[in-house]
C-alpha cells in the first residue's frame, strides 16, 4: 500500500517563504491605531484520489452522525468583494476642523456688525498634521477592514498559489477548496466557527463540508473539522437536510446523517506567516494564517508620523 507522505516532508515540500523585508511596516508598528487582531487567514484543501481509504488494512471511513454547532459563519462570495480603500492623505473631509469666524480689526465681544457690511470670509482650515493623517487614514482602514471581513479574497491575492498548483501537478492531489479572507482573531474560547462547503454536489450536501475556527491569545489556534464524502468512499450518502431554508442555526445541534464519509479533524497552534499542513491518508489542508499587511500610503502616513515625531523631541 502507498503510504501518503509524511506531514513533515510534504510541509518541507511545499512552504513558502514568509519572511518580509526588514524595515515594512506592520500591523504591530500600527498597533496604538488599529487593532492588531486583523489577520489573514488562507486554506487549501485538498483531496488524494489515489490513496486507499484504508490504514494497514482498517478502515478510515466512518459513518456516525456529524454535527454542526450553532451560530455558524459563512464567507461571502468573491464577487462581491471590495477591496479596503484608503482616504487620500490630502482629502480634507476627513478631517474635522470646524472653520472659525474671522475677527474685525479692533471688534469687540458681542460686537454686532453693520446691517449693510459684508460678512466676512471663513479663517481658513488649519492644515493637518503628519499624526492627524495617519489617524484619521487608519480609523478609515479598519473600518473598511471591517465592512469586509469574512469575504472570500480574489484569487490574484492568493498566497499559496503555487503550493496549489504543485500538489495538482507533483503530488495527484484535487483541489476541493482554496480561500483566503481577513477576520479579528478573538481569544480562541469566544472564537466562531466558519462554515466551508465545496466541491460537487453529494445528494443535498457539498462533496466537501466542514469548519474553520481561528482564535488567538499568546498563540494562534486553528481548529479545523472537514467531512469528505461521496459514491467513491463506499455506500451512496443519504443527506439529511439542515432545513428548507439552509439555517444552520435554529437549534443547537443540527445532526447530518450521512452514508460513509472521512475525517479529519485537528488542532494546531501556529506562527504568524508560517504554513502548516494539517495530514491526513486521504485529505490533506494548508493553512497560513499572519496579520493583514499594511498598505503602501499608510505605511507612508506612519513613517513621515514617526519622522515628525523624532523631529520635535
Amino acid at each position: 500500500m502507498t503510504r501518503p507522505p509524511p506531514a513533515l516532508a510534504c510541509a518541507t515540500l511545499l512552504l513558502l517563504g514568509s519572511a518580509g523585508h526588514a524595515d515594512e511596516v506592520t500591523l504591530n508598528d500600527l498597533g496604538g491605531y488599529v487593532s492588531p487582531a486583523w489577520h489573514t487567514v488562507e486554506i487549501v484543501v485538498f483531496d488524494r484520489p489515489g490513496t486507499p481509504d484504508t490504514v494497514d488494512g482498517r478502515p478510515q471511513a466512518v459513518s456516525a452522525p456529524r454535527r454542526y454547532g450553532r451560530d455558524l459563519l459563512q464567507l461571502q462570495p468573491v464577487d462581491g468583494y471590495q477591496a479596503p480603500v484608503l482616504l487620500d492623505a490630502q482629502t480634507r473631509d476627513c478631517l474635522e476642523h470646524p472653520p472659525e469666524p474671522r475677527r474685525a480689526a479692533g471688534a469687540r465681544d458681542n460686537a454686532v456688525a453693520a446691517p449693510d457690511s459684508a460678512p466676512s470670509p471663513a479663517a481658513p482650515l488649519p492644515e493637518p498634521d503628519a499624526e492627524e493623517l495617519l489617524v484619521a487614514a487608519s480609523a478609515r482602514w479598519e473600518e473598511s477592514l471591517r465592512a469586509s471581513r469574512y469575504t472570500e479574497a480574489p484569487p490574484e491575492s492568493w498566497r499559496l498559489t503555487a503550493a496549489a498548483d504543485r500538489l495538482g501537478t507533483q503530488a495527484g492531489a484535487r483541489i476541493l477548496a482554496h480561500l483566503r479572507w481577513h477576520q479579528e482573531l478573538p481569544p480562541p474560547q469566544r472564537s466562531q466557527p466558519l462554515l466551508i462547503q465545496a466541491g460537487g454536489n453529494a445528494g443535498e450536501l457539498r462533496e466537501l463540508e466542514g469548519t474553520v475556527t481561528v482564535g488567538k491569545d499568546d498563540n494562534i489556534l486553528v481548529r479545523a473539522t472537514f467531512w469528505l464524502h461521496g459514491p467513491h468512499i463506499g455506500a451512496k450518502p443519504r443527506p439529511l437536510a439542515v432545513s428548507a431554508q439552509g439555517n444552520y442555526g435554529e437549534s443547537p445541534w443540527e445532526p447530518l446523517s450521512l452514508g460513509n464519509y472521512l475525517a479529519l479533524s485537528e488542532a494546531r497552534y501556529l506562527l504568524p506567516g508560517e504554513v502548516n499542513y494539517l495530514d491526513h491518508p486521504r485529505l490533506g489542508v494548508l493553512v497560513v494564517v499572519e496579520p493583514v499587511a499594511v498598505p503602501a500610503e499608510l505605511a507612508a502616513l506612519f513613517e513621515t508620523a514617526k519622522a515628525a515625531r523624532k523631529q520635535q523631541r
